[in-house]
């Protein structure tokens, strides 16, 4: 999502929005965080106005932010999923000779199995 515009803020029109752009808040984040003081000083905004503006400001960027939260998150989950080392069946490799051991096993049992099946059926026969 791109910048916000000012006028997108409730109680900011186009002309109070470049009066505001004149006293430096131009965006709406410096809006939300501007002091209310300063809010007022522009011509035509008094103490209400002020206040609802700021509020808007503040919800719109709330509301902005759960995506902004939601997209770098994501993309940590990328990067863990880049970085670990996946065999054929989406677990992590092991390293070292356990491993090594671990996977002649498995091998073998593999090849017991295949032989047993034969066996049986020479023996019926």
């Amino acid at each position: 999502m791109g910048t916000i515009k000012l006028t997108s803020v409730a109680g900011i029109g186009p002309e109070r929005a470049v009066l505001l752009e004149r006293q430096g808040i131009t965006s709406v984040k410096k809006l939300a965080k501007a002091k209310r003081s300063a809010i007022e000083a522009v011509h035509g905004i008094g103490p209400v106005t002020a206040m609802r503006a700021q509020a808007s400001a503040q919800a719109l960027l709330e509301a902005a932010a759960p995506d902004k939260k939601a997209d770098a998150k994501k993309q940590r989950k990328d990067k863990k999923g880049d970085k670990t080392k996946k065999g054929r069946k989406g677990q992590k490799r092991k390293k070292g000779d356990k491993a090594k051991k671990d996977r002649k096993r498995k091998k073998r049992d593999k090849a017991k199995k295949g032989r047993k099946g034969k066996k049986g059926k020479k023996g019926k026969s």
